[in-house]
Parts: C-alpha cells; sequence; structure tokens
C-alpha cells in the first residue's frame, strides 16, 4: 500500500528529473519512505554519496532519489549538492594528484630509459665510427700493397725479360769465344806446323850452304 502511495506522489509532485546529485556535507542523511518526518527512515546516505534524482516536490521540499543499488526512498532536497562534496572533491583531487604524480614518475623513469638509451645508441654510434676507421684504413692498406704487388710484379717481368736477354747474350758470347778458342788453336796449329816445316827447311839448307862456302873458299 506505501509503495503505491509512493508512486501516486511521484506522479502528483512533477515531472522525472533523472539527475544526479552528491549528499552534502553532513554525517549521514535519513532516506524515508514518505515527504515528511512522519515516515520511517528506511537506511541512511553518507556525505558525499552520489544519487539520482527521479523527482522533486517544492512543496514537501523532497525529493525521491534512487542510489547505485537501485533502492529508492526520499530525502530532504537541501541535503542535494548538484557537484560532489568538498570531501568529495577532495578525494577526488588527492586521486588526481596521485595519478599525475605517478605519472611524473612514470615519466622520469621513462626519461631516464630512454637517455640510458640514448646513451648506450651514441656509444655503439661511436664504435660504429671507430670500428669503421679502422676498417677503411685496413682497405687503404690493402688498396696499397695490391699497387706495390702490381708494381711488384711488373718489375720482375721486367727483370726476367732482362734476366732473358742477358742469357741470350750469354749464350752468343759463349759461342763466341768458343768459334774464337777454335780459331786460336787453329792458328797455334798453323803457326807451330809452319815453324815445324820452316825448321825442317832450314836443316835441309843450311848444310848446302855450308858446302858452298867451303867450295867458294878453295
Amino acid at each position: 500500500m506505501k509503495r503505491w502511495s509512493i508512486l501516486l506522489t511521484v506522479l502528483l509532485a512533477g515531472t522525472a528529473l533523472a539527475e544526479n546529485r552528491w549528499i552534502t556535507d553532513q554525517l549521514e542523511v535519513p532516506v524515508r519512505s514518505g515527504e515528511s518526518n512522519e515516515y520511517r527512515i528506511l537506511r541512511f546516505l553518507d556525505s558525499g554519496t552520489e544519487v539520482e534524482v527521479v523527482s522533486r516536490n517544492s512543496d514537501s521540499g523532497y525529493s525521491l532519489i534512487k542510489d547505485a543499488r537501485g533502492r529508492d526512498g526520499y530525502v530532504l532536497s537541501r541535503y542535494l549538492e548538484t557537484e560532489p562534496t568538498a570531501a568529495k572533491q577532495l578525494a577526488a583531487v588527492r586521486a588526481q594528484m596521485e595519478q599525475v604524480m605517478g605519472d611524473a614518475q612514470n615519466g622520469a623513469a621513462r626519461i631516464a630509459e630512454l637517455r640510458q638509451q640514448a646513451d648506450t645508441l651514441t656509444d655503439e654510434r661511436n664504435a660504429a665510427r671507430q670500428e669503421l676507421a679502422s676498417v677503411s684504413a685496413e682497405l687503404a692498406e690493402i688498396r696499397r700493397i695490391s699497387q706495390d704487388s702490381v708494381a711488384i710484379y711488373e718489375a720482375n717481368q721486367g727483370l726476367r725479360e732482362q734476366v732473358e736477354l742477358l742469357e741470350e747474350e750469354s749464350s752468343i758470347l759463349r759461342a763466341e769465344n768458343l768459334t774464337l778458342s777454335d780459331d786460336r788453336d787453329k792458328t797455334f796449329l798453323m803457326i807451330g806446323a809452319a815453324l815445324i816445316f820452316a825448321g825442317i827447311v832450314l836443316g835441309l839448307l843450311l848444310p848446302n850452304l855450308k858446302r858452298r862456302r867451303r867450295v867458294d873458299t878453295w
């Protein structure tokens, strides 16, 4: 019966509001079954509790509300605030501050991590530059050695050609020496033969010459 009376009162009181309100800074606000102090108290709501205002009766000064658990009842309209209470706002501000501080700490940690990564990358870049310089120096040395090798090879080829030419000249000179030696030996043989022949001729002529001198002397 009381339930029907509540619904009837709501219909007669005015248009449904369906807006959110917060319990004012009172320790506890009674929620009644009707729109006067004569109705029994159903429960108490703590300060800062968010409720949904279903309707408001300006004549009685009561509003029909619904809490987060879906329970309805009547409270005095003056206990409803359009914004969260100071305690609620303070708690929200504290929560926001804690979140901001947490974000700041996380940001600082992230910045430190990024700086460490940047330092690591810088070290790796410097090491890579040093390695590149070393490789470049080695490559230049290899190129120089390669050029020297080509020059040495070409010089060796020239020396080989000179050696071959000298060997050919040496062969020619040996052949000429052999020819000259043969000619000299032949010349010596001929001279020796001529001397022998001359000796023989002289040996034959000298006795005749002596005989003629004797004959002439006589």
